[in-house]
């Protein structure tokens, strides 16, 4: 039979990766008691156990979502251009991944614009490097469905259905046509 070993072990590492990300998401706000017990439940969130041979993009899109909201505290710490661009570029990922997160953009641009109030010379430059580097990195993406489609469409054809429908676990990733 096949061997799905490197399947197995990239999910493994993507999950892995996600329980210590919950972690130190936890320890940021609660008591590390805390963030141990998140991350040990977590653990019990499905797509964190293998799927039989098939590289879900759950695990992916559990990992960037988790990466993206460490990536934005991390840069509400200590806002340096690194950080803001990493932060923009996971968010931007996420986007990219899972359409339907639409709502974590302007959560992430509202924390972080609160977070760095006491720059306020800084602070109007670092937005618009965050607004400027999740756009760069989201255009690669938006121009191939545009060649693909022949019109402009959100990451795939889907359009604001997509926003609905990808909340369904076994959502293909593609829109349904009519």
């Amino acid at each position: 039979g096949e061997t799905y070993k490197a399947v197995w072990s990239i999910q493994f590492l993507l999950g892995t990766g996600s329980a210590l990300l919950i972690f130190k998401i936890s320890n940021y706000f609660f008591r590390p008691i805390v963030g141990l017990l998140a991350s040990l439940l977590f653990t019990f969130y499905g797509p964190n156990w293998l799927y039989e041979g098939t590289l879900y993009r759950a695990s992916l899109t559990t990992f960037l979502t988790v990466a993206s909201c460490y990536g934005i505290l991390w840069a509400s710490r200590k806002p340096t251009i690194a950080r803001i661009a990493l932060s923009a570029t996971l968010l931007s990922l996420v986007m990219q991944c899972r359409s339907n997160n639409l709502f974590l953009v302007p959560v992430g641009s509202f924390f972080i614009w609160q977070t760095i109030s006491n720059q306020p010379k800084n602070k109007k430059v670092l937005i618009s490097l965050f607004t400027a580097v999740f756009i760069l990195c989201s255009i690669p993406l938006l121009y191939r469905g545009y060649l693909v489609h022949n019109h402009v469409v959100f990451y795939d054809q889907g359009g604001p259905e997509t926003l609905l429908m990808a909340n369904l676990p076994d959502y293909p990733g593609r829109g349904y046509g009519h």
